[in-house]
């Protein structure tokens, strides 16, 4: 992405549970990776329960630098994990502020929106990044077909010290 990023908006969020599939990818397998984690996870999306609202999301909750990795999870938030099957991994975001960008492009490129973030904008912003989860999240306009539309990168943030 040549151009600079910008947020759409700030939101100072209250908190999610998401519920859905953890894996740890290498930063080189990610590419082939996390497309297969995405069709296995939209499989088992209907019978989750306790679901709140429609937008699905990919979590990153973990970097492995040392080992060049990343956790990565397929995600929907919901209402108490009690109601989602065992077999379901689990994670609690804690409140956060947010910076919101959209991710206009195809899925497939989304790496270089988040390079932009984390190159561009973070530097020049007044803020920096916190270690919190970061998420895309892929409303009802998301369309799996072509791969566009309906896309949020939500990066946590605070005031630099």
């Amino acid at each position: 992405m040549n151009m600079p990023v910008e947020p759409t908006r700030f939101v100072d969020h209250s908190g999610m549970l998401f519920a859905g599939i953890r894996r740890v990818h290498s930063y080189q397998a990610s590419l082939q990776g996390i497309p297969e984690q995405w069709r296995e996870f939209q499989a088992q999306v209907p019978t989750i329960r306790g679901r709140v609202g429609s937008d699905t999301y990919g979590v990153m909750c973990a970097n492995f630098e040392a080992t060049q990795s990343f956790e990565y999870m397929t995600a929907v938030q919901v209402d108490a994990f009690d109601a989602a099957a065992a077999a379901l991994g689990r994670m609690r975001v804690k409140p956060q502020r947010y910076a919101v960008f959209e991710h206009p492009g195809h899925v497939s490129e989304i790496h270089r929106t988040w390079m932009a973030i984390w190159n561009d904008w973070i530097p020049r912003s007044g803020l920096r990044g916190v270690d919190a989860p970061e998420f895309e999240v892929y409303s009802k306009e998301f369309d799996p077909g072509p791969g566009r539309g309906g896309i949020e990168i939500w990066c946590p943030v605070a005031p630099r010290v």
